[in-house]
């Protein structure tokens, strides 16, 4: 097994793993459709919740990413945020939201120690992909 670093995560996972987080991200977020907008807005405050009191390592430079990710989904689902927020970034969002959801991933969330590793690996491409929408969305989040 090829053991690699990814960028930024400080944390050792496996090359193969990472390609197939990727992957599954690429593929999940070409098919997000409305119902699924529910469940990462709804799965993501529970997993939240959950970790709140002790955020996983891998997680905590992503922290606040993960909160602006979920409350940007829910108020472009009520329509409260209004933004001119291409699909694409929403799709992207509601993807990396549900494989961060999920226990049962690529890497299992309840592996010690590397277990969120391809979490935040995801959530990091998301961030990369989706950065100047999510940067608008806490401009107005601010102002509201």
């Amino acid at each position: 097994m090829i053991i690699s670093k990814f960028v930024g995560l400080g944390m050792a996972v496996s090359k193969e793993d990472l390609i197939k987080a990727i992957a599954y991200f690429k593929e999940k977020s070409s098919n997000i459709n409305v119902e699924d907008l529910k469940d990462a807005y709804y799965g993501g405050e529970r997993k939240l919740r959950e970790l709140e009191s002790k955020i996983p390592k891998p997680l905590n430079q992503s922290w606040d990413d993960i909160k602006t990710m979920i409350l940007m989904t829910k108020d472009y689902c009520t329509k409260e945020y209004k933004g001119d927020v291409p699909w694409g970034t929403i799709s992207a969002i509601v993807a990396a939201l549900i494989y961060f959801v999920s226990p049962f991933d690529v890497v299992p969330d309840f592996m010690a120690g590397i277990g969120y590793v391809d979490d935040a690996a995801v959530i990091k491409l998301c961030m990369d992909l989706t950065k100047e929408d999510l940067n608008r969305y806490r401009i107005w989040k601010k102002s509201s």
